[in-house]
């Protein structure tokens, strides 16, 4: 079981994954990450603010979701 101190309590976990989604402007990146971590779904467009470097855009969604699975916390 690893353990944490960020944000000033303990956090316990048996696996830790992190994911990372890459797509093209528009096609619903951000929709479907607060579908999975908050069983919501957007109906409007919200685009992801972001940086422009040079001709890119990029945006960062940052969302934390632990589930159970047989026994094991996994914190995504």
């Amino acid at each position: 079981m690893y353990q944490s101190n960020l944000g000033g309590g303990k956090k316990q976990y048996d696996h830790l994954i992190k994911l990372i989604i890459i797509g093209d402007s528009s096609v619903g990146k951000s929709c479907m990450l607060l579908r999975f971590s908050e069983d919501s779904f957007p109906t409007s467009h919200m685009p992801t603010i972001g940086k422009i470097t040079s001709k890119i855009v990029i945006g960062i969604d940052f969302k934390i979701k632990t589930i159970n699975v047989d026994g094991q916390k996994v914190k995504l």
